[in-house]
């Protein structure tokens, strides 16, 4: 029998994780015939021993080092026998039809050259999570620096655009990138454009394959009634995680830019990250909103009623909102478990909310902050 779909995971020490997600995947009795193909580099935990004992059926392969997420992903598709790959995260949860409901859009849409989930934070679905978006030095600028800008007001309005029709739309959703937790893809077109870029060797590898689609003029589909939870932070906080050293979040904004937009723009970019650093500290603490302090476990929030309207709940650790969790909500009110802040770990966290646009631009109803750690109040 042909083989339709191959899942492909990088496993590196997260081995209660991982089989959680692979319980998850082989309880989808109605998907199309699928194989999983786990990548491991080299693990310290139990991780290889408890896939040979509890899953014989996955096909395992074993790096002496750790390559990285690019690599060791390029290695489960030169080993991937499916018409399309699954590029899945250990930390993930794959809610009940995601794979036929993935498989399906892509048979029927050929103008998709790649197709996610709609991707939750907690198992409770309270928060979804925005879409990836791509990079350019003017975004660059405006979203990782604080540095006056006078064309920050107007990406950041357009990044809300893109999200908020995400969370409201019930139809496939073209947008400008996905995450690579979970990325459904065409094989040979992702062999024909090479894989992903191993330069990455973490963190993206995700917005430079998006960035080549759209170089080739095909769209990127958050696919509705697709679901996944995506366990941010667990991962991370395991005692076999990685050294924050591995990870190339500081650099690879400057390589993607620098392929995309060359050295010049690499180079303007770097320096401007520098005098951002500066510039932070002249800085005042910005005030947004009201504080509001947790309480019982919870953090409760509420905002203007406005008749006959539905809300969008933003949640982020920075008061512009580029990455953020979102619920759209039918009441100006909403507690919210702390269990689910405590995985992230960040410091301080900013929320507003909007009424979800109908005809006409939305209003802010409603924005403040909370602090994890007493040293971060204002």
């Amino acid at each position: 029998m042909d083989i339709h779909i191959s899942v492909i995971i990088v496993n590196f020490n997260t081995s209660a994780l991982l089989r959680q997600c692979l319980e998850s995947l082989l309880a989808e009795q109605d998907a199309p015939l699928f194989e999983v193909i786990v990548i491991d580099n080299n693990s310290t935990d139990d991780s290889k021993e408890m896939l040979r004992h509890q899953f014989p059926d996955v096909h395992l392969i074993t790096n002496s080092y750790n390559a990285g997420f690019a690599a060791a992903n390029n290695q489960g598709l030169s080993a991937a026998d499916g018409t399309f790959v699954f590029l899945l995260n250990p930390d993930t949860i794959v809610l009940k039809g995601c794979l036929n409901t993935l498989h399906r859009h892509m048979i029927n849409h050929s103008e998709t050259a790649l197709c996610g989930p709609h991707t939750w934070l907690d198992q409770e679905q309270t928060f979804e999570i925005c879409s990836l978006k791509m990079l350019t030095p003017e975004r660059a600028r405006s979203v990782f620096t604080r540095l006056p800008d006078s064309k920050r007001s107007q990406i950041l309005k357009d990044i809300w655009a893109i999200d908020c029709q995400l969370w409201t739309s019930q139809q496939p959703c073209v947008v400008e990138g996905i995450g690579g937790a979970a990325m459904f893809i065409n094989k040979q077109y992702l062999l024909s454009v090479g894989g992903l870029d191993e330069r990455f060797f973490m963190g993206y590898e995700d917005t430079d394959l998006c960035a080549t689609i759209q170089n080739h003029s095909k769209n990127i589909v958050v696919v509705p009634n697709a679901h996944i939870i995506h366990l941010f932070g667990q991962a991370k906080s395991l005692p076999q995680a990685p050294r924050k050293s591995v990870y190339s979040w500081q650099t690879a904004p400057l390589t993607f830019i620098q392929k995309y937009y060359g050295h010049k723009a690499s180079m303007r970019f770097q320096m401007q990250r520098r005098l951002d650093s500066v510039w932070r500290r002249l800085l005042p603490e910005r005030i947004f909103g009201e504080s509001v302090s947790p309480r019982d476990g919870g953090i409760h929030l509420s905002w203007t009623y406005v008749p006959g309207a539905r809300y969008i709940l933003e949640i982020s650790n920075d008061y512009i909102f580029f990455d953020k969790f979102a619920k759209v909500l039918d009441e100006p009110q909403i507690t919210i478990d702390m269990s689910i802040f405590n995985r992230l770990k960040g410091f301080k966290w900013y929320w507003r909310a909007w009424d979800v646009p109908n005809g006409s631009p939305s209003k802010l109803l409603g924005k403040g902050y909370w602090c994890q750690n007493e040293k971060y109040k204002t």
